[in-house]
């Protein structure tokens, strides 16, 4: 079988990369000479619980970090935990860049097309955050919506994130029960209540 890729970053580009300064870092700290993805994949299933530590600190997450086990396993595999007692909000840390440099850039089936920039992004869910909590919406409530494959249902998504509200989503180029998938979607969230919530406040973007 040729598993030849059919393209490949030149190796100035790749040496700039994410992922090669996240191995710089790996290296420098476990004394190690990662220099593949296959070497850094290899690393992340050898010692997954120093990876996704390390991954922690590299990305720069927004959040508490909480003090129990980076991984705990359970009897299956959806039952593994990361990061258990950690808090964080999920909008906070995707909208900690503000610029005008596109954040969304769509192109409907219609051939309409719309770039989002960073700064606008951040004014829309700051906007659409505000006109939810004006409803009541907050902590531990659930946003439902059946929206299309659009900019305002991001928007809207991480205006409910914000607010540290669920989002039960559904496209509506699905053909089911917009009733049915939400009743669904509503049994899977409650089983996974599991996971802590933040209890830190909400703020406008």
């Amino acid at each position: 079988m040729n598993l030849t890729p059919l393209w490949s970053p030149a190796p100035e580009i790749a040496a700039k990369s994410r992922m090669a300064q996240f191995m710089a870092e790996i290296n420098a700290s476990h004394q190690t000479n990662y220099q593949t993805f296959a070497d850094l994949h290899a690393y992340s299933i050898r010692d997954t619980e120093s990876f996704w530590a390390k991954a922690w600190d590299f990305l720069g997450i927004t959040g508490e970090r909480g003090d129990g086990p980076v991984l705990k396993l359970g009897e299956r595999f959806e039952d593994a935990r990361f990061f258990e007692g950690a808090r964080l909000n999920y909008a906070e840390n995707l909208l900690r860049k503000v610029d005008e440099t596109p954040a969304i850039i769509f192109w409907g089936e219609d051939s309409v097309k719309r770039t989002m920039s960073w700064a606008e992004l951040h004014s829309a869910v700051s906007l659409a955050q505000q006109a939810l909590q004006a409803h009541g919406v907050g902590v531990g409530d659930r946003v439902a919506a059946l929206m299309p494959n659009m900019p305002e249902t991001i928007v809207g998504l991480l205006a409910a994130s914000s607010s540290f509200s669920t989002v039960l989503g559904r496209s509506s180029r699905k053909f089911s029960s917009p009733a049915t998938d939400i009743t669904t979607m509503e049994r899977r969230f409650r089983s996974e209540r599991r996971f802590p919530r933040s209890s830190r406040k909400s703020r406008a973007w």
